[in-house]
C-alpha cells in the first residue's frame, strides 16, 4: 500500500490512482477505475445494501444465508448424506419452507429435522439452544482420546499443524 496524497476531489483522488498503477505495471494486477471514450470516470457498480447481522442467521433448520448473493439458501442432506440445494430465497421463510417441501417429498422427515410449523401454518422458529437438546456431555466426555481432536461449542473438531506451522482445520463433527 502506497499513500498517494490528499486530493480536492473523489474524481482526482481515482486519476491519480489510475496514474500510479499504470506507472508502476500494476494495471494487470489490480482493478482501474473504468474510463469512458470521453475519458470521464465511470462508477463502480453499486452493492446491494447489506443486511445486518441478525438477518443473516436463519432461524430456521437448513436455511443458511449467502453473503454474495445476498439470498438465502435452502439446503439438505439427501439420503446418502451429500449435501443438496433446494433453491434459493429473497426471504428465510420461502427457503424454511421449501427445506420442508422437499425433505417431505424425498420421504426424509424422520431422518432429518424439519421446521415446525404451527396450526395457523406458519413457521415456527428452531430454539435457540436446539443443537445442545440431549447432548450435554460430561467433562471427562469432552477431552479426545485422539491426536489432533479437541472438544468446542458443542462439536468436535480436528486440527492439523502444517509444515509452515499454521494450524488448520479439518472439519467439525456435529453431536445431534
Amino acid at each position: 500500500s502506497k499513500w498517494l496524497g490528499h486530493f480536492e476531489s473523489e474524481d482526482d483522488a481515482a486519476y491519480a490512482y489510475n496514474a500510479a498503477l499504470r506507472a508502476g505495471g500494476l494495471e494487470s494486477r489490480r482493478k482501474l477505475n473504468q474510463v469512458d471514450g470521453a475519458g470521464r470516470l465511470v462508477a463502480k457498480p453499486q452493492r446491494a445494501p447489506q443486511l445486518p447481522v441478525s438477518a443473516q442467521k436463519s432461524k430456521y433448520h437448513g436455511v443458511t444465508f449467502l453473503r454474495d448473493r445476498r439470498k438465502f439458501r435452502a439446503q439438505y442432506s439427501n439420503a446418502a448424506g451429500k449435501h443438496k440445494s433446494a433453491g434459493y430465497f429473497l426471504s428465510q421463510e420461502e427457503a424454511a419452507h421449501a427445506y420442508n417441501a422437499k425433505l417431505r417429498a424425498l420421504g426424509l422427515e424422520s431422518k432429518r429435522r424439519v421446521n415446525a410449523v404451527d396450526e395457523a401454518g406458519r413457521l415456527v422458529a428452531k430454539p435457540k439452544d436446539w443443537k445442545q437438546q440431549g447432548t450435554e456431555l460430561s467433562e471427562s466426555d469432552k477431552k479426545s482420546r485422539y491426536i489432533g481432536v479437541c472438544y468446542g461449542r458443542g462439536k468436535f473438531r480436528a486440527i492439523y499443524t502444517d509444515r509452515g506451522g499454521k494450524s488448520r482445520n479439518i472439519g467439525y463433527t456435529p453431536l445431534f
